[in-house]
């Protein structure tokens, strides 16, 4: 790669590894787990809202799944800029398409994980605890198993 745009020879050979097709994908895949949590955050208001406001539902752990939801949501949608941007640089040669793709790999992943918390806390706030707890146990082996398997 060329020194004018700032590469040295191991960000041109990772550049050039680059799938592009998985990066399309990568985003394809973040921007619909965003429509999901806004399919979520529907569902929560819906059927939850009036029931947190009459005590039905612990009115605090509900408001805790609504930001557990929405925290997700915004980091798909930015995950999916990066990889937007990671494919528009890679396709030009520019080797600030690795840090782009990093960051969007990063994004998606802290938002599945915190979008893997949200069974155990909608069954929480609607007051089933052993289902919770079951969903909570989960949460931390998918967690474990993703940095035994890194």
């Amino acid at each position: 790669m060329t020194a004018e745009r700032g590469q040295t020879s191991d960000e041109g050979s990772e550049l050039d590894r680059i799938d592009k097709d998985l990066v399309h994908s990568s985003w394809s895949r973040a921007a619909e787990l965003a429509a999901t949590a806004l399919a979520a955050l529907t569902f929560l208001l819906f059927f939850l809202y009036d029931r947190a406001i009459s005590g039905e539902v612990d009115f605090y752990l509900f408001r805790l799944t609504v930001l557990v939801v929405i925290v997700p949501m915004f980091l798909f949608m930015y995950s999916a800029t990066y990889y937007d941007r990671a494919i528009r640089l890679a396709s030009k040669g520019d080797a600030r398409a690795i840090s782009y793709l990093r960051r969007a790999h990063g994004l998606l992943a802290f938002g599945l994980i915190l979008f893997a918390l949200e069974p155990g806390l909608i069954l929480s706030a609607i007051r089933l605890m052993d289902l919770a707890l079951a969903a909570f146990v989960l949460w931390v082996v998918g967690i474990v198993f993703t940095v035994i398997i890194k």
